[in-house]
Order: structure tokens, then C-alpha cells, then sequence
């Protein structure tokens, strides 16, 4: 994922921003995660999946790595806007 213009992703409702699976190559690049300080958020973004168990038995081969550059966490202490109001 790129982002251009250096985009806001906000976290509504306590979620997480970002979330991707247990696959290789992930691109995170140029954009900022917001997080009102209100809400209780576990993770904003998250990768892979941290209940499933690794097998040592299986040899990594050819695996591509995962990327993230450039990407901004902000946590604002304001309540967040109604944001029902502004559509």
C-alpha cells in the first residue's frame, strides 16, 4: 500500500487501521495512523497473525521480506469529531 500525499488513516470505534495476514512482501509506505487518545486500541497496525505457531520444521525459501517505510503513528488526545455530522 502506497499512500500519496501522505494520507490520515484513522482508527473509528477502538479498531485497528491496518491488518495483513501471514503472507510475504508486504509494502507499507507514506501515510500517517491516527488514533484519538479516548479510545482503547490494542494494535493500529498489525502484521501476520500472532496466535498462529511457527513451524520449525518447515525450512524458509525464498521468502520476501516485509517493508514498511514512512509511516507515522499519531495519537491525539481531543475527542474525536463527530464525524456523522460532516456527511
Amino acid at each position: 500500500m502506497l499512500g500519496i500525499g501522505f494520507p490520515v488513516l484513522r482508527s473509528t470505534y477502538g479498531n485497528a487501521v491496518i491488518e495483513v495476514g501471514d503472507v510475504d512482501g508486504v509494502r507499507l509506505a507514506g501515510f500517517i495512523v491516527q488514533v484519538y487518545g479516548l479510545q482503547n486500541v490494542d494494535y493500529l497496525v498489525r502484521i501476520g497473525n500472532p496466535k498462529k505457531k511457527k513451524s520449525s520444521s518447515q525450512p524458509v525459501v525464498n521468502m520476501k521480506e516485509t517493508v514498511i517505510i514512512d509511516v507515522s503513528v499519531k495519537i491525539d488526545k481531543k475527542v474525536q469529531p463527530d464525524v456523522e455530522k460532516n456527511h
